[in-house]
């Protein structure tokens, strides 16, 4: 039987990313959660800067409960938030729209998402009683002409086990 857990991610441009988090009860003899270790902060995004700016943060899960098996299986997915599309997800403010996107791994090339269209998830066991942790890297691509201001876009993390 499958159940999952919420997190909810807010990606601010200029200044620190808030978190907020809910879990759905349980419906087996685990009990996994997802919180966030480190914030996805991009900075200040530098318009005429050439390459583009990256930022990373650390999502972790933990599992707990008594009966076996004592591994549990998880699959943690990422939403579009606000944007219609995760090619790319965009980050708001008002009607100006900053292109960006989460990734899975260093080289940018895995768009960590629902799994479905050419996105990935993050897979792996938590044994009963412990916690994996992995990192999200984001980055906005350079040369993007957006007026100033605090761009955003609330992503949900999905834990399912």
């Amino acid at each position: 039987m499958s159940t999952y857990s919420q997190l909810k991610l807010l990606l601010l441009v200029l200044c620190s990313v808030a978190f907020c988090c809910f879990s759905q009860p349980a419906y087996s003899a685990a009990t996994c959660t997802i919180s966030v270790l480190a914030t996805i902060n991009f900075g200040t995004y530098d318009i005429t800067a050439a390459g583009p700016d990256d930022a990373s943060g650390r999502l972790q899960v933990n599992c707990d409960g008594t009966a076996p098996p004592n591994v549990v299986p998880i699959t943690v997915r990422l939403s579009t938030g606000a944007s219609s599309s995760y090619f790319p997800r965009k980050l708001f403010n008002g009607a100006s729209s900053l292109d960006y996107n989460i990734y899975r791994n260093g080289a940018h090339t895995l768009i960590w998402g629902d799994g479905l269209g050419g996105t990935v998830v993050w897979t792996t066991n938590v044994n009963l009683g412990g916690r994996r942790r992995r990192r999200m890297r984001g980055r906005i691509p350079a040369l993007q002409s957006v007026p100033s201001g605090l761009y955003s876009n609330t992503i949900t993390a999905e834990v399912e086990f």
